[in-house]
């Protein structure tokens, strides 16, 4: 059986606390307090458009290319728009 993965999610009325809880979250990464494979913060504007703002790698690393993990949240963030 292969591995299983969760993705969660979370919304947020401004940038700011989106933000703040993005980076602490990639500090637990970092200080292996908790287990990730990656993190991507994604902002969703008036128009439909969604761009990436910020990626986390599984090791706490900042601002690394994310790849697959992008086309996720992309899909997200339109399937959440509809």
């Amino acid at each position: 059986m292969g591995e299983t993965f969760d993705v969660i999610t979370a919304a947020y009325p401004s940038t700011g606390p989106a933000e703040h809880d993005f980076d602490a979250l990639v500090r637990l990464v970092k200080d292996r307090t908790v287990r990730s494979e990656g993190v991507i913060l994604v902002e969703h504007d008036l128009d439909g458009q969604v761009r990436v703002t910020q990626t986390g790698d599984h090791l706490g690393r900042k601002g690394l290319g994310w790849g697959g993990g992008v086309g996720l949240a992309h899909s997200i963030g339109h399937g959440a728009a509809g």
